[in-house]
C-alpha cells in the first residue's frame, strides 16, 4: 500500500476519533449483480441488476475521493463482467485511491493487462477441485487456478478468499501451501450471507460448530507459525469465541460501537448506500446518484448491531478503531509480496 494511502487512513481515522467527523474511508461498490458463476450459497445473480452507467460511476468515484475515501473495493456479482472496469480503476488510481477487486477469476487472465493500475485482487477459492466445485460449480477450479497463476506471473498482489463450509474444512493446508507457492496470502471467512443474498442451500452448507471452531483454531496455529494467513489474530479469536454461528450479528451492548456507516460504506448497483452489506434491510436507503454522495452519506445511519461474523468487517473495525495489534497486522498483510519460487 502506498505511503500516501496509509497517511490518509491514519489522518481520517484519527480525525474521526477526535472530532466525530465521518468519512467513507473504506468504500465497496457492487458494480453489478450479474455473474458468470452460480455458487451454491449465493443468490445475488437472481437480482439481475446490471449496475450504473460508466459516467455515473466516474462521478461517484470523484465524490468519494473528495469525501475522504482512501480504499475503494469493486465487487458484485462479478465485476469483471463490466467492460469499463479497467477505466474505473484507472480513474480511481489517478485520484490516489487504493483499489481492490473481488472476483471468481474466470475472466482475469483475459483482462489482466487492463488492470495494471489495480492495487490488489482477491480470488474466490474454496479448496481442492472437488470441494471448490461443490461450493461453486463444475469447471470453476481450473478457472480460478489459471487466474491465481496469472496474477503470480504479473506479481500482482493477491489473496485467496475461502468460505468455510462443511465441504472444505480439511483443505486449509492445501490453500496455505498454494499461497506460499504463488506468493499470495490466504483469507478465510465463515458462511454469513444475509437474507436476500444467501441461496436456499446456504444453511445446509454450514459446518458443525465445533468442527468450524477446530478449523479456526488450526488457522490461528498456522498464523502463529508464520504461514500466510491473511486474517488477523484478533479476528480469529473473535470468530473462535463467537457463541452461535447461526447468528451473523451480535447486539451485545458491552461491545464497542461498530464503525459501519461511520468510516466505511457499501454502495449497491443502483447507487444506494448501506452502512454494511450484512444489513441491507433499510426501507429507504440514501442514493448517491440521485442525491449526490455527500448528501446521501450524511443521512446514512449505522446498523444497530455491535459485531458480526464477517471477516472483512471485523478486520476493518479493528483497524479503524486504531487498535495497535490490528494496525500492525494490517501493515504486514499489505506489504509487497515476496516473489514466488
Amino acid at each position: 500500500m502506498k505511503t500516501s494511502t496509509l497517511l490518509r487512513f491514519g489522518h481520517v481515522a484519527t480525525r474521526y476519533h477526535l472530532t466525530g467527523q465521518r468519512a467513507p474511508l473504506n468504500t465497496m461498490i457492487a458494480l453489478t449483480d450479474q455473474c458468470n458463476a452460480r455458487c451454491a450459497y449465493c443468490d445475488i445473480p437472481a437480482r439481475g441488476r446490471p449496475g450504473l452507467e460508466s459516467k455515473a460511476l466516474l462521478r461517484l468515484i470523484d465524490e468519494l475521493a473528495e469525501a475522504g475515501c482512501a480504499r475503494l473495493g469493486f465487487w458484485g456479482g462479478e465485476p469483471l463482467l463490466r467492460p469499463d472496469l479497467g477505466a474505473l480503476i484507472d480513474h480511481a488510481h489517478a485520484l490516489g485511491l487504493w483499489t481492490s477487486l473481488d472476483t471468481n477469476g474466470y475472466l482475469f487472465p483475459k483482462r489482466a493487462q487492463e488492470l495494471h493500475n489495480l492495487d490488489h485482487v482477491v480470488f474466490s477459492l474454496d479448496g481442492f477441485r472437488t470441494n471448490h466445485e461443490l461450493n461453486r460449480e463444475a469447471g470453476a477450479y481450473d478457472k480460478v487456478m489459471a487466474a491465481i497463476h496469472r496474477a503470480a506471473e504479473m506479481k500482482k498482489p493477491f489473496w485467496t478468499l475461502t468460505v468455510l463450509t462443511r465441504h472444505n474444512l480439511g483443505d486449509i493446508g492445501m490453500i496455505l501451501d498454494l499461497a506460499e507457492a504463488t506468493g499470495g496470502r490466504a483469507a478465510f471467512q465463515v458462511l454469513h450471507h444475509p437474507p436476500g443474498v444467501a441461496s436456499t442451500e446456504a444453511g445446509s452448507l454450514a459446518p458443525e460448530p465445533e468442527a468450524l471452531r477446530d478449523a479456526l483454531r488450526a488457522l490461528l496455529a498456522a498464523k502463529e507459525a508464520g504461514r500466510p494467513v491473511a486474517v488477523s489474530r484478533g479476528t480469529l479469536h473473535h470468530l473462535i469465541t463467537w457463541p452461535d454461528y447461526s447468528q451473523r450479528c451480535s447486539y451485545t451492548p458491552s461491545r464497542p460501537r461498530c464503525l459501519a456507516g461511520e468510516l466505511w460504506v457499501n454502495i449497491d448497483p443502483e447507487g444506494q448506500l448501506f452502512a454494511c452489506s450484512l444489513w441491507p434491510d433499510h426501507k429507504s436507503p440514501p442514493n448517491a446518484v440521485t442525491e449526490g454522495f455527500a448528501a446521501a452519506f450524511e443521512r446514512l445511519t449505522a446498523p444497530p448491531c455491535r459485531a458480526c461474523l464477517a471477516t472483512c468487517f471485523t478486520e476493518v473495525q479493528g483497524l479503524f478503531s486504531l487498535q495497535p495489534a490490528a494496525l500492525k497486522e494490517a501493515l504486514v498483510n499489505l506489504l509487497p509480496q515476496r516473489s514466488a519460487p
